[in-house]
This record gives structure tokens, C-alpha cells and sequence, in this order.
């Protein structure tokens, strides 16, 4: 039988190596957990089990399986109060593109279950500024499941008793069918401007388009300081002049990237970049 210990690395080594995540030793026994969920599913006797096929071939199931769970989906609405004033400030304050058609670009860079976009919906939706062009999101995450309920839009009485208060419980949600149903359902109209798609951090941004906020809250710390460094840098390629970055409550840009701005805005730390120099003609 393989040690405890030559699974679990085996298992870290290869998060690491596909999304970047690292597994320290003392959260292995996250790692664990997850793996005692992927043998249930996958329906194999035991870890050691799982480690011997995934020593000889890794099927398309068992790696999205595993890159599912070694993600923390942890999240609620509304988390960090205090982010969402900011972000409804960036968005009032925001100056319409040249000939005042293109909405407001967000990007949720890893979306989880979708607590976060609803929420900045919700935020733009009572902006409700005839000065504003619009807003339009592109909602990504790496996990599959976490993707699939965010589209749904559908959330339990106990998820939305995290961070939603009821006048906009019952504004935004509607109840699922069913005498006995205890979830609630994103109305349409907040669901209508946003996209959904699956995106691993380590790979290309070529494609996603261009943004003036980006959202990566509570991702890069699971990230080492060269890993963090570049996808940092790719996000500032991808922001718009001017455009903002919001991340996580407990993370900072220090000794990561230096092209940013950083700014206060309603209590929150943002990090800005620089508007373009209009050359003179």
C-alpha cells in the first residue's frame, strides 16, 4: 500500500502543474478530503486506489474531477461589503467609450458559483445612472460544477441567507417550482448580460476580450509569487486604460506588480491603471 504521504504529493504536484494551486502541509488535509469525494464518485475502494490509476493514465473524468475539487469555492453575496460601494462608484464614475456604445466590461475571473457576478448585477442594476452605457459580464472558473450552478442561477435558502438581504432576495429571485421548494432562481433580466466560460488562470487571456474592471478576489493566494506575477500582468493587458482590479480583502499587489495604481475607494484598496497619454497631433 502507497504512504499517505506519496499520494498526497503525487496529487498536489499535479494540481500545482495544471492550475498553479499550491497544497502547503498544512492543508493537506483539505487536499485529502477532496480526494476521499473524487474516490466516492469515481467509485474506487480507497486513495491508494485512485493514486495507482492515476499513475497509469488519468482519464478526462477523473481530471476534471480533481480539478473541480482542488479549487475552494468558498463564497457568499455580498462578500466584503464594502467592495461592492466601490464598484458602484467605479461604475457611476465611469466615462462612456468613444461614441458613448459600448457598455461597461466586468470580468469575474474565477466566479465560483456565481455569488459574486449576481451581486455586482444587483450593484449596477440599482446604479441605475441614465449616464451609464450598460454593463455586460464575463463570468469564468476552472471548475465545471462550480460553472454549471453559476449559470443555473439557482441557490438554496441557506446560500442565499449568506449576504442577501430580502428586499433583494425578493427583487432578483423568484422561487422554484415546487410545493416543497426550498432554492431560489436569478430573474432573467439580471442573468441576461452575462456570459459564462470555462477558464484556466494559466492559460491565455487572447481571446476574452478587453475590460475596465476585473474581479480576481481570494485566487492568486493559492498561487506562487512568480505565477501571481504573471497572471497579474496579463490582467493589466487586458484592462482598458484606466480600468480597475479589485482582489481579495487580504491580498495586496506588493511585490507583485508596480505598473498599477493604487487607490481608496469606499474603505477598499483598488488597484487602477494608468489612463493613457493622449500624444498632441
Amino acid at each position: 500500500m502507497s504512504s499517505k504521504e506519496e499520494y498526497l504529493d503525487f496529487f498536489a504536484q499535479f494540481i500545482k502543474k495544471e492550475l498553479g494551486i499550491i497544497y502547503h502541509e498544512a492543508n493537506l488535509y483539505q487536499l485529502e478530503t477532496r480526494l476521499n469525494e473524487i474516490t466516492k464518485e469515481l467509485k474506487f475502494e480507497s486513495i491508494d486506489e485512485l493514486y495507482k490509476k492515476a499513475k497509469t493514465v488519468i482519464s478526462p473524468d477523473m481530471k476534471r474531477l480533481i480539478l473541480d475539487v482542488a479549487t475552494n469555492n468558498e463564497t457568499s453575496f455580498f462578500r466584503d461589503g464594502h467592495i461592492f460601494d466601490s464598484i458602484a462608484e467605479i461604475y457611476r464614475n465611469s466615462s462612456p467609450a468613444p461614441g458613448g456604445l459600448s457598455p461597461f466590461s466586468i470580468w469575474s475571473a474565477a466566479c465560483s458559483r456565481g455569488q459574486e457576478i449576481y451581486s455586482v448585477a444587483m450593484t449596477f442594476d440599482e446604479v441605475n445612472d441614465a449616464k451609464t452605457n450598460g454593463w455586460k459580464i464575463l463570468a469564468t472558473d476552472i471548475s465545471e460544477r462550480a460553472l454549471e450552478q453559476a449559470k443555473s442561477g439557482v441557490y438554496s435558502q441557506l446560500e442565499v441567507q449568506r449576504g442577501l438581504v430580502d428586499p433583494k432576495l425578493s427583487k432578483y429571485f423568484e422561487k422554484t417550482p415546487g410545493e416543497h421548494s426550498n432554492s431560489w432562481k436569478v430573474k432573467a433580466d439580471l442573468q441576461r448580460n452575462i456570459a459564462f466560460k470555462k477558464q484556466n488562470l494559466l492559460d491565455s487571456f487572447t481571446g476574452l476580450g478587453s475590460f475596465d474592471l476585473i474581479l480576481c478576489r481570494n485566487v492568486l493566494i493559492y498561487q506562487d509569487v512568480e505565477e501571481r506575477k504573471r497572471i497579474v500582468a496579463r490582467m493589466y493587458d487586458a484592462l482598458n486604460s484606466g480600468g480597475h482590479l479589485i482582489m481579495g480583502a487580504a491580498e495586496s499587489l506588493m511585490g507583485i506588480n508596480e505598473d498599477f495604481e493604487t487607490v481608496r475607494l469606499c474603505g477598499a484598496t483598488i488597484y487602477k491603471k494608468p489612463l493613457a497619454i493622449q500624444k498632441a497631433s
